[in-house]
């Protein structure tokens, strides 16, 4: 064997063990960079859903993301807006730990990633640039609406659902007129009327009788315990029906 052969076999051993050993390096590190952190101290972790976050690497790279996001869209907003969006973010904790806690198709680990995966994307849309009049896209964690200018006056669509169960749907398509610093949809057939205004950052909704001969009971158009009422938060895009 000539010098030349010895020197380029010596090289080639030298580079294949380095290859060797920074494969090995990598796949040591491996299982750390996938590992993922949630929002919270996994040794202080107190409900099944955290729980099961912190088992869950998906779930956990989702429940820091919505931190994060949550924390981004709070400091942007107004004061009327920041506490909108904490009471919201209070009761999807609460939705969370009962979804999780269901022992359906609609529960466990399933049913939470789909939950959070819901949750990035309503934070992901909130819309904290400056926003007038009734106009746009608005939601929280049970319902949306769109509120679009038609033939002057402004046309209504809201869609929710109870976030656990669905055990109410809302389904409500009306025609709001202004009264004095309120948008007003009044429905003759279930003496209902729905009013819109805007408080801050929000559009607040608010479903109740027409009149003192008004229908106080169930809301029709969402079924037994559901209601349109409540803070809506600005959102960008079209509303998802």
């Amino acid at each position: 064997m000539n010098a030349t052969t010895s020197a380029h076999r010596c090289g080639w051993t030298f580079r294949f063990r380095r290859t060797v050993a920074l494969a090995a390096t990598l796949a040591a590190l491996l299982p750390s960079a996938q590992a993922a952190s949630p929002s919270f101290d996994c040794k202080r972790a107190q409900t099944p859903s955290e729980r099961a976050i912190c088992a869950q690497p998906q779930l956990a790279r989702q429940d820091a993301r919505i931190a994060g996001l949550y924390r981004q869209r709070r400091q942007a907003l107004d004061a009327t807006g920041r506490e909108a969006l904490a009471r919201d973010q209070r009761y999807f904790l609460y939705v969370r730990d009962r979804v999780h806690a269901l022992t359906t198709d609609d529960g466990g680990v399933a049913g939470l990633e789909r939950l959070q995966r819901r949750r990035i994307e309503f934070l992901e849309a909130i819309d904290t640039s400056p926003r007038r009049g009734p106009a746009g896209r608005w939601g929280n964690l049970e319902s949306q609406a769109q509120v679009e200018a038609r033939d002057g006056r402004w046309q209504l669509v809201v869609s929710g659902a109870e976030p656990i169960t669905a055990r109410w749907l809302c389904e409500y398509d009306g025609t709001a007129i202004a009264r004095g610093d309120r948008w007003q949809a009044d429905d003759a057939e279930y003496r209902r009327r729905v009013s819109l205004r805007r408080d801050g950052a929000l559009l607040a909704l608010e479903d109740g009788p027409l009149g003192a001969d008004g229908d106080r009971g169930a809301t029709p158009y969402c079924g037994a315990n559901g209601s349109l009422d409540g803070a809506y938060l600005p959102l960008r895009g079209a509303a998802s029906r």
